[in-house]
């Protein structure tokens, strides 16, 4: 597929968390952790949002250091090498963990990355990206782990050809 062909995507990270991580322990207090990712085809295209949500748990595997309030730039996805983005709603249902690595206060860069978690435990990643443009405040990780669902938006999209 030349460059002229190329399937244009772009995605978009958000992730709000109470509570306390304690890594070296293990374990954290989770109050509540959510995320969002937001996909669209080309830069104007319809929006998908889909949802992650977790609340109330001990030794949670979603947690933040105290707060965390963090939204990505919109990022390009190249759905040769991420197929899944272009049929992101065949996963509801499905155990999806965002991680978002980085401190920022205000604005700053942060590494994402996005999961597949089988019920076997294995992990499959389906999007990493370092020096992402972000802006929140965000002391130092956010990780969300949960169910997928549908939040808002298009039910379905279709990649785009530029």
């Amino acid at each position: 597929m030349s460059l002229s062909h190329l399937i244009i995507m772009f995605i978009k990270i958000k992730g709000n968390s109470v509570g306390l991580a304690l890594p070296l322990f293990g374990t954290g207090l989770n109050i509540a952790t959510i995320g969002f990712i937001s996909i669209r085809p080309g830069e104007n295209g319809p929006l998908q949002i889909f949802k992650i949500q977790d609340t109330m748990s001990l030794k949670s595997s979603s947690a933040s250091a105290i707060f965390s309030m963090m939204s990505t730039e919109w990022t390009f996805v190249d759905s040769k090498q991420h197929p899944w983005i272009c049929g992101a709603e065949r996963m509801l249902g499905k155990t999806i963990e965002i991680e978002v690595i980085g401190a920022m206060f205000g604005a700053g860069k942060a590494d994402v990355r996005l999961s597949l978690l089988d019920t076997s435990g294995n992990v499959e990643t389906l999007w990493a990206r370092f020096d992402v443009q972000s802006k929140g405040l965000q002391l130092s990780d956010v990780k969300v782990r949960g169910k997928l669902v549908h939040h808002n938006g298009s039910a379905s999209l279709e990649c785009t050809i530029k």
